[in-house]
């Protein structure tokens, strides 16, 4: 894995401050637009582990015939909790 120098998560918001929180603390990571803007920045980074890790099992199979069928529904609920869609499955885990 790639040693990306950024600031640490989680991150969070507060208003339109992207902030990351650690213990009684809060750091400002960015200031943003607006409140929605911060909140989709938020949302973007928090899928970005998620994401990378469903593309690279997948990249397992890049040479292979067969791709296990449970691959394409995790594919498709990480896809759906991205583009902030409501499935059973993401409902389900809260």
């Amino acid at each position: 894995m790639v040693d990306v120098k950024h600031t640490p998560t989680p991150w969070d918001t507060m208003g339109s401050l992207v902030i990351r929180v650690e213990g009684p603390t809060s750091y400002m990571v960015a200031r943003a637009s607006s409140s929605e803007d911060a909140d989709h920045i938020v949302k973007c980074v928090k899928m970005h582990d998620e994401l990378v890790e469903v593309l690279s099992k997948f990249m397992d199979f890049k040479d292979s015939d067969y791709v296990p069928n449970n691959m394409f529904k995790r594919a498709e609920k990480t896809l759906a909790k991205a583009r902030g869609e409501q499935t059973k499955e993401i409902l389900n885990e809260g």
